[in-house]
């Protein structure tokens, strides 16, 4: 194999690696078909790296641009200032919430209802001026309103949210919950609601 030929072969499978290491940054994004995307283009470069040869016998027109882009100093570095730059803005916008699972859930709201021995869900919901006889309210994290509402004295409480009955768990034991509620709650599994 002659030294064209591997530095061609290092740079495709750079490159492989490069596309590799930006669909594993994106693993956890939304958008699966571009996460897909990138693992498929990440497969066929790294098989044309491997399969080089045969495939620069079989077409040497494009050997020879690629010679030329593999033998070049300023592609290698653009290929490493590319490959961290999109690393970089694609999941510094992920954080942000440019892209992926941040975006706003439209909240449903009730006006001048009466819930009786109904469980109440408070995630992604608005209550005005309704009323709750013996209910129990189950909260999972999400954004919720109560305005002017009544609230009978028989109250229940319910998450399936670790680390909001962890936070109810250490306000009972710091005295700083009312005596009725801290015994009428309880943290159930998420998977307990599916």
């Amino acid at each position: 194999m002659s030294g064209d030929d591997l530095s061609v072969q290092l740079f495709i499978g750079a490159t492989a690696i490069t596309v590799l290491a930006l669909a594993v940054s994106q693993a956890g994004w939304k958008h699966l078909w571009f996460v897909r995307a990138l693992f498929g283009v990440a497969f066929v470069l790294a098989a044309c790296a491997i399969f080089w040869k045969p495939i620069s016998d079989e077409l040497p027109h494009v050997k020879e641009i690629v010679s030329e882009l593999a033998s070049n100093s300023f592609s290698w570095f653009s290929l490493l200032l590319i490959g961290f730059g999109l690393v970089f803005v694609l999941d510094f916008g992920a954080r942000i919430g440019w892209f992926g699972p941040n975006k706003k859930v439209k909240q449903i709201q009730f006006w001048n209802k009466i819930f009786t021995n109904e469980i109440i869900e408070l995630d992604n919901r608005e209550y005005y001026n309704c009323s709750f006889n013996n209910c129990t309210f189950r909260f999972g994290g999400g954004r919720h309103m109560l305005i002017n509402c009544q609230i009978s004295p028989a109250k229940r409480f319910e998450t399936p949210n670790t680390q909001i009955a962890n936070a109810i768990s250490i306000m009972k034991v710091l005295g700083l919950l009312e005596p009725g509620f801290s015994q009428n709650w309880k943290h159930i599994p998420s998977d307990y609601f599916k």
